[in-house]
This record gives C-alpha cells, structure tokens and sequence, in this order.
C-alpha cells in the first residue's frame, strides 16, 4: 500500500459527502466530483481506472478548474498528487485552446515527468496509467515531428532559407528524440524495482517501455541507441520476467521493433525469430491488423531463411498483405522476372520505409535461380544445360522476347558464375562448349539465409 493510500484513507471526500456541497447540480460542482472520484482511485491504487482517464482525448471536468479551486474544495489535498492534476488539467486546457501540437507535446511530457516521480514510491499499480501517459507522448511526439517536417519541406520548396528555429542556426532537438530520454526514466523505474514479488514488481513493464523506444529508435533509424537497449536487456535477462510471462501486447510490440531493427541491421536470422514468436503471441489474442504489420516483415524473412512460400489460403483474410505481397509470390513460384520487377517497383519506397529494401531486392536471385531450375527441368533435367537456352529463357522472362538479343551470353555466363559462387547452383560453366554443366546430386541446393 503507497504512502498517499495509507494517509488518505479516512481524509478524502467521497462523492455525497457534506464536505463536497458547493452548490448541488451546478457543472462546478459535477467538475469536483469528478476530480473526487480520481482522488478515490488513486487512494484504491486503481491502476485501470486512472489509466483509462489519462488516456482521454479529452476530459472536459478539468477545462474549467484550476488547482487553487480544487486544494479549496478538498482540503486536506494530497501533495503527492498535485503535481499530476496540475499537469493534467493543462493538458486538457491547452487542448482545448489550441492545436499546437509541440505545445501538446510540452504538455505531455511534463505530464509524464510527474507520473515518474510519484511512481519512484509506488508497487506496480501505477505503471499502467504510466504507460498510458507514456503511449500518449510518443504518438504526440510523432504528430510534431511529422508538422515540423512537412513545414521544413514546404520552406524549401518556396527557397525560405530563413532561420525559422530561432535558436542562432542550431537544429532544434525533435520530439521523439526527448521522448526517448524520459522514457529512459520510466524504463529505470522497471530495472532498479528491488521488490522479488512479480505480482507488484514493476519489472513486469520493462518490456513496455523499452518497447515504445524501440519504436523511437526506429523511426529515428538510430541502431546505436537500439543496440545499447538490447544491450542492456541482455545483462538483466536473469532479473527479469520471460517474454512469455509478461502482458502479450507489451512482448509482442517489444519482439516487433526489436525484429525490425534487426532486419536495419541486416540481422534476419535474429529478426526471422523474433517475428516468428510475435506472431505467435499475436495469433492467439491479438488483433488482424497487428498480425498483418507481423507479416509484412515475415514473409520474405521466411523465404530467405527457410525457402518457404505460404500458401494463398493462409493469406486470404489479409487483403493487405495479399495486395502487396502476391506479385512476389507468384513470381518466385515461377521464374518471372518481369513480374518480379513490376512488384518491386510498384512497392519501391514502401519497403525503404519498412527497411525491408536491400532484403526484398535479393530475392531477385531466387527468381532467377526459378527460372533456371524450370529451364532444366524442361530440358529433361540434363546435367548439360545449353547456356543459349538459358539466354532465350532469361530474355523471355525479363522482356516478353527472346527474339532481340538483348541479354547477351556473357551476361548469361555471369549470371551463373554469381550463382555458383553464392552457392545457389551446383556445377561449372564450360565456355567453349557454351554449356552449364551441373551437378548429378542436387544440382539446386536450398541456400538457407544467415
């Protein structure tokens, strides 16, 4: 039980008492009311209901209060708590005033400075109106962000090369990377917790927070901060909670970005696992479109780590996946490369976005490796495959012709010589005979990705 709970207990007015009277029916008096009845949660350490107030678009009580008003109303007020009214209604009048969203950002963050300070004291009831709060800044850090960059474009389109920061030509720091510093805090809050009982540990959030400032990292593309997270993370695995044990939408947003940074960093084997078990998380409780955000990343993840296609039906519920996805499909099943190139090309900045770019671009190799595999077959599965059979099959594929000599045999011949190297095709090219002489056992080995 906190400190305020204990203090509290016989001092806080509760709706209908004497004490509360200024004036029954009048909106003043339904405002303080309310204000009475967080008063009431906090003393319950009502974890859920204050958290389902401080995520409110808006709470039209606190518009017309101050904290004057309310310390007035309700004496004796808890101290421990004004500082989150007095940030709170803020908040909420700043809203209403205005749209400004750096000012909400400010507002926000202060916000979320005295929900940390109060939580220093507290069991782990507090962390959930915490992390509502803390959800809350990083999605009004990113509504900044995106202002401030869209009004950076339009000055440059209109050649305004004035310094519009006024800060003597430095760049002002943006909101998400101040977003990732206080939830540093929020994130110690969950480490240093000395408490071994799980049930009111706050360790139970780390994965939470940390979480929320992968989701920053990422979209700040900043790998060195994301590295030293997961760094350490890795030295207090043993003091912390299993992935499994902790809320499912905490690990699975966690095993998201974590996974999505590891796929920056070209680390698709680390990336592959952990996609792997957020839509295990996911597939049990979570909702389709967080599954559908999962499989963006785990279906070429899949392919380039197990050679693995899924089958239309397992997709058919995901028509945004599909839409995306469906031309890659088909043309690794088949050899086409020209439908390869329309899919890439249609989803070209897409993927750069997702950092999904330099994987999706590889697979043209695989396509390629197809189209190879279904001209030996075709030819008898040979071990001596014509190499200007090879040319026509590539032209046809990539042109719709084979008619105009536009892949050339020496492009053809390194083609191969790459897929040899790579491993991908079990053979050796004989030039003077213009032939791919390929190997009796397993000619086309499956090249697992690292």
């Amino acid at each position: 039980m906190s400190q305020f709970a204990a203090h509290s207990r016989n001092k806080i007015p509760v709706a209908g008492s004497d004490s509360a009277s200024s004036g029954p029916g009048t909106s003043y008096e339904s405002n303080i009311s309310f204000v009475r009845q967080m008063l009431l949660l906090f003393r319950k350490e009502d974890g859920k209901g204050l958290s389902d107030i401080f995520q409110k678009s808006m709470v039209k009580e606190l518009l017309n209060l101050s904290v004057a008003q309310i310390t007035s109303e309700l004496p004796p007020f808890p101290k421990e708590i004004k500082p989150i009214l007095e940030a709170f209604i803020t908040l909420n009048q700043t809203k209403m005033r205005t749209g400004d969203q750096k000012a909400l950002f400010q507002c926000y963050y202060s916000l979320l400075q005295t929900w940390n300070k109060y939580a220093e004291g507290m069991e782990n009831w507090v962390m959930q109106p915490l992390a509502a709060v803390a959800d809350q800044l990083v999605k009004c850090a990113e509504r900044a962000d995106e202002i401030k960059s869209s009004q950076a474009s339009k000055r440059s389109l209109n050649f305004d090369s004035s310094n519009t920061n006024n800060n003597n030509g430095i760049e002002e720091e943006n909101c998400l990377t101040k977003t990732g510093r206080i939830l540093d805090v929020s994130k110690r809050l969950c480490l240093t917790d000395r408490n071994e009982d799980g049930s009111v540990s706050k360790k139970v959030y780390i994965y939470y927070f940390a979480g929320l400032q992968l989701k920053i990292y990422s979209k700040l593309q900043n790998t060195a901060l994301a590295k030293n997270l997961e760094k350490v993370l890795a030295s207090k695995s043993k003091e912390l909670p299993s992935i499994r044990e902790i809320p499912k939408a905490h690990a699975v947003r966690y095993l998201y970005f974590s996974a999505v940074v590891k796929v920056g960093e070209g680390d698709y084997s680390t990336a592959y696992e952990k996609f792997q078990l957020a839509y295990q998380l996911s597939h049990q409780s979570l909702g389709k479109k967080l599954k559908e955000k999962i499989l963006i990343y785990l279906i070429p993840l899949t392919f380039i780590m197990k050679r693995k296609i899924p089958k239309a039906q397992a997709l058919e519920k995901y028509e945004r996946v599909v839409t995306i996805y469906s031309g890659l499909i088909a043309s690794l099943r088949t050899g086409n490369l020209a439908q390869f190139d329309r899919f890439f090309s249609s989803f070209e900045n897409f993927f750069l976005k997702k950092n999904l770019y330099i994987a999706i671009e590889s697979l043209r190799v695989s396509v390629l490796v197809r189209l190879i595999k279904s001209t030996y077959i075709i030819n008898g599965s040979s071990p001596h495959l014509n190499l200007n059979l090879v040319t026509k099959a590539i032209e046809l594929s990539t042109y719709g012709s084979s008619s105009g000599n536009i892949t050339s045999l020496e492009l053809t011949e390194c083609y191969i010589a790459n897929l040899i190297y790579e491993g991908h095709i079990r053979g050796f090219i004989s030039h003077g005979n213009e032939i791919l002489v390929l190997s009796k056992v397993e000619p086309f080995p499956k090249v697992l990705g690292k």
